[in-house]
């Protein structure tokens, strides 16, 4: 993506009995860190290597700013991720404390099944939520809002925007029965206004077209003990709006948002799908 919404920090030099502690009891203090930048971020990404050694880690500042925690290959509900972008993430959305997660990341990297197969971890294994709201905006490819052409009552007008989410059930074993019978319902974003949601885990997909009332109207449905997880490209804006005045760019680039311990920022730069949609991505989105 450009430009950057994200950075991964390089701790360097850091010594082997360091590296060797924070594998062994899991987290380190960030005073053991003599090169730890003066502008560093609560929920910050690190990379942690020893330069007379192939030692290295992966790992996470917390949001006391305190800690260093290890970042390790793992499965949720199935799930492992392929690249450090993909660890960190699936780090960051176990993290309870975190009450907004931005997701970025173009077509391919993976961002709506790590964070579906996480939310279903979060509130079926965990229990740590009462239920899911997925939800995203009905913007077609090309075209402005399209609920009122679709035949039927709600739920079948929203029905055809949900397929990403049905694949991706599917993908991860879980039936439609299963999702009525386990609390996961599917939303529209345009009938959220005046609901709040309480002990709720709100999965907003493909919503780099909202702009930032859309967006305010949104994120100020999350009530007590929920959390929102926001995801979007920011390179496939499906309406005439610039960059600058979208939700998503405001949320990802605004320095409240990065200093908050409340929220964190992920962007997912490797395309996991196929080789083929690489290249094709990058002829048209011009990058290299």
């Amino acid at each position: 993506m450009d430009p950057t919404y994200d950075r991964i920090l390089g701790l360097q030099s850091i010594s082997t009995s360091t590296i060797d502690e924070l594998y062994s009891s899991g987290r380190i203090q960030l005073d053991s860190i003599h090169n730890a930048p003066a502008d560093i971020r609560p929920h910050e990404k690190l990379v942690i290597t020893n330069c007379t050694s192939s030692n290295s880690a992966l790992a996470l500042l917390d949001s006391s700013k305190e800690w260093i925690q290890i970042v390790k290959e793992s499965k949720t509900w199935g799930i492992q991720g392929r690249n450090k972008e993909q660890l960190f993430l699936l780090k960051l959305l176990r993290d309870n404390t975190i009450r907004c997660q931005v997701v970025l990341g173009n077509a391919g990297t993976g961002k709506t099944l790590l964070v579906f197969a996480s939310a279903l971890s979060q509130v079926l294994e965990k229990k740590n939520y009462k239920k899911i709201v997925f939800t995203k905006p009905t913007y077609e490819v090309g075209t402005g809002p399209g609920l009122g052409t679709v035949p039927g009552d709600i739920s079948e007008k929203f029905a055809p925007f949900l397929g990403s989410y049905d694949h991706i059930a599917s993908e991860l074993g879980i039936s439609q029965f299963q999702q009525a019978q386990n609390n996961i319902s599917f939303e529209p974003i345009q009938r959220m206004r005046g609901k709040s949601y309480i002990e709720t885990l709100v999965v907003a997909d493909e919503v780099q077209s909202l702009d930032r009332h859309e967006m305010q109207t949104l994120c100020t449905r999350i009530g007590k003990g929920s959390k929102l997880i926001l995801m979007g490209d920011l390179q496939q804006i499906d309406r005439r709006i610039r960059l600058e005045d979208t939700g998503l760019y405001t949320l990802a680039t605004s320095e409240r948002i990065k200093d908050s311990p409340l929220c964190a920022t992920v962007e997912l730069v490797k395309n996991e799908r196929s080789e083929i949609s690489t290249l094709l991505n990058q002829v048209l989105s011009k990058t290299t």
